[in-house]
């Protein structure tokens, strides 16, 4: 009778370990719901961040981020402490930048009542001052019609308005004519030019250092000039004398009048213009020193041999249709002066190269505006 007492209390025994092991696993079963457990792992293979995983579920987005699909915006947004559950649907349509207080700062954008498509357009340029800027005052009104286009600046943005308001011009117009200083003075404010090759840029509103000179500064052929001394940089050289050359063989004869000139040079020539004819003459047909593309050895000012009136010459005739074939472009057109700052000079080629001469032949226009357009980064 012991015994069988004995072997039923043995049967009796509890577990415990088995038991807590249970327990356990129960416990995170019901932790971790299966459903979230199959967005964790999707999401996962998404590439979504853990922290973003984990607040999507917390969030109950987990289902529409799977439909999405991996999205950087909505990554950033979940895990940022700014996120805010009501802008869901704007992150997603807002590509990511790298921005400080990127997500901070679309919700305040949309709370200005921008639209996703304003804040991407925005953010193609915007540097930190410029977001702030935009914070600070009432929502501009079609930003997306002046930062539509790829060469538009959000830190010019109030000068757009500005132009737009004052002047008949298109969108894509005052865009262009802001950002080359149009809506300033001449001299006002001028941009240093850093990029000197073939391209660059020079007027009254973007200078050359003191002390530039081009380093290959080949003297021309005196049989092609009206001295001596007419220098340009080597590619410019020989792309007018292959020019005159081949222009010769329709008896025509083209001379270097005025090419390179430096800085002193250049201040010595509008001082001459300013005591003989006035501060205006000097405005029109001179620039001060340190803005005319003399110094850029990529101009050549030429004449005929007899030194005719210019555009009334075969010589000209003859450039209107083939300068661009050898690089060469008219710098300053008839009816254009607002926009170049100097008078029409029939005279004034400006070397850009072959490939981009036809380009801005064929735009139509002036290349302060194509320089803008497509070349300004």
């Amino acid at each position: 009778m012991g015994n069988n007492v004995n072997k039923i209390k043995k049967k009796r025994k509890i577990k415990w370990p088995g038991i807590i092991f249970i327990v356990i696993l129960i416990g995170i079963i019901i932790l971790i719901n299966p459903l979230t457990l199959v967005s964790r792992i999707k999401l996962n293979n998404l590439k979504y961040s853990k922290e973003s995983i984990k607040n999507s579920i917390e969030y109950n987005v987990d289902k529409d981020l799977i439909k999405l699909g991996y999205n950087k915006t909505l990554d950033e947004a979940l895990k940022d402490k700014k996120y805010n559950k009501d802008n869901f649907k704007e992150y997603s349509k807002i590509k990511y930048v790298k921005q400080d207080n990127f997500i901070d700062n679309i919700n305040k954008l949309l709370k200005k009542k921008y639209s996703t498509d304003d804040i991407n357009l925005i953010n193609k340029t915007a540097t930190k001052e410029d977001i702030e800027n935009l914070l600070s005052k009432d929502i501009v009104l079609d930003i997306d019609k002046y930062l539509e286009y790829d060469y538009a600046k959000v830190s010019n943005i109030d000068r757009y308005v500005s132009y737009k308001e004052e002047n008949d011009y298109s969108y894509e117009e005052v865009v262009t004519f802001v950002n080359i200083g149009l809506d300033k003075d001449f001299y006002d404010e001028p941009i240093t030019v850093d990029k000197f090759d073939e391209t660059m840029l020079v007027n009254k509103y973007r200078e050359l250092p003191e002390d530039y000179e081009p380093e290959d500064l080949t003297t021309i052929d005196a049989a092609y000039a009206s001295d001596n001394n007419q220098k340009a940089t080597k590619v410019v050289v020989d792309a007018f004398m292959e020019m005159a050359k081949d222009a010769e063989q329709q008896n025509l004869h083209m001379i270097a009048n005025s090419s390179y000139r430096s800085y002193q040079e250049q201040k010595e020539i509008y001082d001459l213009y300013e005591r003989q004819y006035g501060g205006q003459y000097a405005r029109d047909y001179a620039a001060l020193p340190g803005f005319s593309e003399h110094q850029t050895g990529y101009v050549i000012d030429i004449a005929n041999k007899d030194h005719e009136i210019f555009d009334g010459t075969g010589e000209f005739q003859w450039l209107k249709k083939n300068a661009y074939k050898y690089g060469f472009i008219l710098r300053y057109p008839m009816d254009k002066e607002d926009i170049t700052g100097y008078a029409y000079e029939s005279w004034h080629y400006r070397y850009v190269g072959k490939e981009l001469a036809k380009k801005v032949v064929d735009s139509g226009l002036t290349y302060d505006e194509y320089y803008m357009r497509y070349l300004d980064k």
